[in-house]
């Protein structure tokens, strides 16, 4: 929390610096304004961010005071990673949103990975184990046992 409190001051801090080289260069200059708005946009934007992020911690802590269930909890988490259009995946196949241990060509997902459902990013690496598959034994056909057969008695 206090580091990016540290993150936000420095970059108001950067702002006004670079608002100031660019006004000082060339004041009336369409790229400087240009410049200055997609930063001040940046800005909120971080700021936007940074509140939401505080107000779902919130909304997790004021369940968990009230003694709501895993249950209750889990729906909730469920409805905030969706707010934050963040999914989570257990498919195999998608092999570059896991950390991987050992080799082979069979997957099995130990933990869920979690992808930016705008961006298509990974946002947190899931762990899955690799292994080779279990090869099908070869069974042979069943031979007769010439003793066990039964015997015509003549």
């Amino acid at each position: 929390m206090l580091h990016r409190n540290k993150i936000l001051t420095e970059i108001a801090r950067r702002t006004e610096l670079i608002e100031t080289i660019l006004l000082v260069r060339d004041p009336g200059a369409t790229q400087a304004a240009q410049a200055y708005d997609g930063l001040r946009r940046a800005i909120i934007d971080a700021r936007q961010t940074r509140q939401q992020h505080l107000v779902h911690l919130a909304q997790i802590d004021s369940a968990l005071q009230r003694g709501q269930s895993g249950a209750d909890i889990q729906l909730l988490l469920r409805d905030l990673l969706a707010q934050a259009s963040v999914e989570r995946t257990d498919d195999p196949t998608k092999t570059d949103c896991y950390e991987i241990d050992g080799s082979g060509d069979s997957i099995t997902v130990i933990e869920a990975a979690y992808i930016d459902g705008i961006t298509r990013a990974v946002i947190r690496q899931g762990r899955a184990q690799a292994s080779k598959p279990e090869s099908a034994e070869l069974k042979s056909p069943a031979i007769p046992d010439p003793t066990q057969e039964g015997q015509v008695s003549a």
